[in-house]
Formats: C-alpha cells, sequence, structure tokens
C-alpha cells in the first residue's frame, strides 16, 4: 500500500465500521495524538499523497467518483451488505474503478451460513465466482497468509479486474 500511495495511485477502500483504517493504522507515524483516519491523512498529506474520507452508504456514494480508481480495496464491507443487495455492491463497486482498475477483497465469513443472518452475512467463494464473473476477470484467489487467528481459514483473498 505505501509503494500505491507513493506512486498516487487512485485508491479506495470500503469497509464497515472504519475497519480498513484501524488495519492501516500500523502502518502510521503517529497514532497517539489524533485518530486513526486523521493521522493517516495528515501522514499521506506530509508524504505528498491526497487522502479524502468519506464516511457514506455506499449506495449513495456520489456520482463524481465513478471510474476515478485504479484499485478498490475491500474489507469487511461486502460482509455488511444483505445478500439481498450484493448484486448492487458489484453495481457501485464496477462504477467507481476505471478500465481495467482491480478490485481486491478479502471475503469473509465464508464459514457462516446466510441462515444465520447477519451482519456479517456468510459468504461462499462460489457466490463470488458468480456475482463477479460477468463484469470482471479473476486475476488471482488465495487463502491469506497473514490473517489473524480468529479469520484463519475463514476468508478469501480475491483480485478481480474490471473488464
Amino acid at each position: 500500500l505505501r509503494g500505491l500511495f507513493a506512486a498516487g495511485t487512485p485508491i479506495i477502500g470500503i469497509c464497515a465500521a472504519g475497519v480498513l483504517i484501524r488495519c492501516l493504522a500500523p502502518l502510521l507515524a503517529d497514532k497517539t495524538a489524533e485518530p486513526a483516519v486523521l493521522a493517516a491523512r495528515r501522514n499521506a498529506l506530509a508524504a505528498g499523497a491526497e487522502v479524502t474520507v468519506l464516511k457514506e452508504d455506499i449506495f449513495d456514494l456520489p456520482g463524481e467518483l465513478h471510474g476515478q480508481f485504479d484499485y478498490l480495496l475491500e474489507y469487511t464491507c461486502f460482509c455488511a451488505v444483505s445478500p439481498l443487495r450484493r448484486f448492487e455492491y458489484d453495481r457501485v463497486a464496477w462504477q467507481l474503478l476505471k478500465p481495467g482498475g482491480m478490485l481486491v477483497g478479502a471475503f469473509f465469513p465464508l464459514d457462516k451460513p446466510l441462515a444465520e443472518g447477519g451482519p456479517p452475512w456468510g459468504v461462499t467463494i462460489s457466490e463470488l465466482h458468480a456475482l463477479f464473473s460477468l463484469h470482471w476477470q479473476l486475476d488471482r484467489e488465495e487463502a491469506p497468509e497473514d490473517s489473524i487467528e480468529p479469520r484463519r481459514g475463514r476468508e478469501v483473498l480475491q483480485y478481480w479486474r474490471k473488464v
């Protein structure tokens, strides 16, 4: 991520309840003076990279964001979306990315039946393939080697390229 930020690569991260910011917090220089989201922005600006933080419903993002990003980082947003609206998630992700852009997602939880409800709602690899294969090309799929212990074996890392 540091290399992408340093290169000025347009990236959008989507998550539930600021999880992505907390995951990025270890990369921040000073985490004690202010909330992680503010520290991330300050550190990015100091490094010459622009960071904008939005607290929005992903289904209501401003239209001017469409086609603006090379990468979309997904972490815990998809599992917070009702399975009845996941086709809308696919549309939003596709709209946000530039042609050839990459959706990089750690999808979780693989071991939770949908009947148990949510959020987090369960997800299966076959559901992800069925949903995304219509508008995306799967470049890579793997079990993350560095998952946190409670999620080890319960998530899949997928790289989907917009086609």
